[in-house]
């Protein structure tokens, strides 16, 4: 092949390659990995006095992994769920605990009452733009 021929062929597969276009991914369900993440300044301290035996959140939803449902702007019927990685009520659980050790009131004092969280709901919403150009 004369090299004016191969830098013809060459430049027809990468200008046949530039335009070819990778279709997206396909939209559908996703996963979440909850993790627990102050958001404002600690909690005030606890007086010293104070205290629990112990903090529990018991599950009280249908279907405990699905946090929440995910759709694209422009088919906003055609949804898809959110699940998380682990359980919820143990993030819940691992995240009271941390913000109750932040404002200094133990968890694990015998003989005090004991704080038990029911999760009721929880609800994530991902709304995704899709650009297929």
């Amino acid at each position: 092949m004369s090299p004016g021929l191969r830098a013809a062929w060459v430049a027809a597969v990468l200008a046949t390659v530039s335009c070819t276009r990778t279709p997206p991914t396909p939209f559908g369900p996703a996963l979440f990995t909850p993790a627990y993440y102050e958001v404002e300044s600690p909690p005030p301290s606890a007086p010293t006095c104070a205290g629990l035996s112990g903090v529990t959140v018991v599950e009280r939803r249908s279907e405990p992994l699905v946090v929440g449902r995910r759709f694209q702007e422009s088919e906003p019927s055609r949804r898809f769920a959110i699940k998380a990685s682990t359980e919820p009520a143990k993030w819940v659980q691992a995240g009271l605990a941390e913000a109750f050790q932040k404002a200094t009131l133990p968890a694990n004092v015998a003989g005090r009452g004991k704080l038990q969280a029911n999760l009721m709901t929880l609800d994530l919403t991902a709304v995704t733009a899709f650009n297929s150009k």
